[in-house]
């Protein structure tokens, strides 16, 4: 007999359980460096996450002289994205429950994204206001997942995980203003800092739809 197989059947292993052990097992020898670089890519998609969340404030002024918009109404406007994250939850827990955190994850980018281009069609406040409600739903989702993969995939360094996602935040926090505000002044229009950062969200969904496994996403 097969010292191998005679090893096994001593040890009361089952095929079926190595094999399950095998499979378990996989994720945690993929190569380090491969995890990292598909974790910055994920990091870079939260960049524009805060790219585009930091904006709008920047543009408060334009399209509150293009709407008429009153102090309270661009006030609102310009927080009720909160009111949006507060509410992500639910979807959120529905979709992991159905779906990868992958494509849970692209679809957070694709809605804020989605609702940031149609920021600019809006014909008056109320639509505006349930897009950009909407904006925060999206952002939120993504941010849920991240930290999700961050503390699963990199257990034993858990912290500086999550903590380079805010670092993540910090960087696209700061990069918003100063691109936002070349792009307003040098097209003259409010309108397309909103498209350009959209755009730049849907990028992030192709990037990570071919760069990121989801050996690394779906690890427990």
């Amino acid at each position: 007999m097969d010292r191998r197989t005679n090893s096994g059947l001593i040890s009361g292993a089952a095929p079926e359980q190595i094999q399950t052990e095998i499979a378990v097992a996989t994720p945690k020898e993929a190569p380090r460096r491969a995890a990292i670089a598909m974790f910055g890519v994920l990091l870079g998609s939260y960049v524009i996450n805060a790219m585009d969340r930091q904006l709008f404030p920047l543009l408060v002024p334009e399209v509150r002289r293009q709407y008429n918009f009153s102090l309270s109404d661009v006030g609102l406007l310009s927080t009720v994205f909160t009111l949006g994250m507060a509410v992500a939850g639910l979807p959120t827990g529905y979709l992991l429950s159905h779906l990868s955190r992958k494509t849970v994850l692209q679809g957070g980018i694709a809605l804020f994204s989605a609702c940031t281009v149609l920021t600019v069609m809006a014909s008056g406040f109320s639509d505006m206001l349930m897009y950009r409600a909407a904006t925060g739903v999206g952002e939120a989702m993504q941010l849920t997942i991240l930290l999700a993969i961050a503390a699963n995939y990199f257990a034993g360094y858990r912290a500086a995980a999550v903590g380079s996602v805010n670092f993540s935040f910090g960087i696209g926090a700061i990069i918003s203003p100063i691109l936002g505000g070349a792009l307003l002044s040098a097209y003259k229009s409010w309108q397309v800092p909103l498209v350009f950062f959209g755009v730049l969200g849907f990028a992030a969904i192709a990037v990570i739809s071919l760069t990121v496994r989801p050996w690394f996403t779906e690890s427990q």
